[in-house]
């Protein structure tokens, strides 16, 4: 689940995903382009230039068991699970634990030494 501007990325990920299940559920991608037009999901995932939308996805998602994930600047301070930061020649990322409680979630320790920065 996305909620972007562009379906570059969305229609890649349908290409890679296209039939494939995890466990008995088959794998869905969608694009988002409002906030009040989410339904429920596992992942979301919200685009930088989404920026201006963050704080409603944020109380949508509250208690919802929904996995949120970013790549703008702050944003796992800003109510984000993980976020994508940039490096020189990878991508790192960052993990709020805090924000992962407030959706009913549970961070395996293994992601935690994988992570750039742990907010806890």
């Amino acid at each position: 689940m996305f909620l972007s501007e562009s379906n570059t990325l969305v229609n890649e990920l349908k290409f890679i995903t296209n039939s494939r299940k995890v466990g008995l559920q088959t794998i869905a991608v969608e694009n988002y382009k409002e906030v009040d037009k989410i339904n429920t999901c596992h992942i979301l995932y919200v685009a930088e230039e989404q920026n201006g939308d963050f704080a409603n996805v944020v109380r949508k998602l509250i208690g919802s068991n929904t996995l949120l994930i970013s790549n703008g600047d702050g944003f796992a301070k800003r109510g984000a699970c993980i976020n994508f930061i940039p490096s020189q020649d990878k991508v790192k990322f960052e993990i709020n634990l805090v924000n992962a409680k407030k959706y009913n979630l549970k961070v395996s320790d293994k992601l935690h030494v994988l992570a750039a920065v742990v907010i806890e």
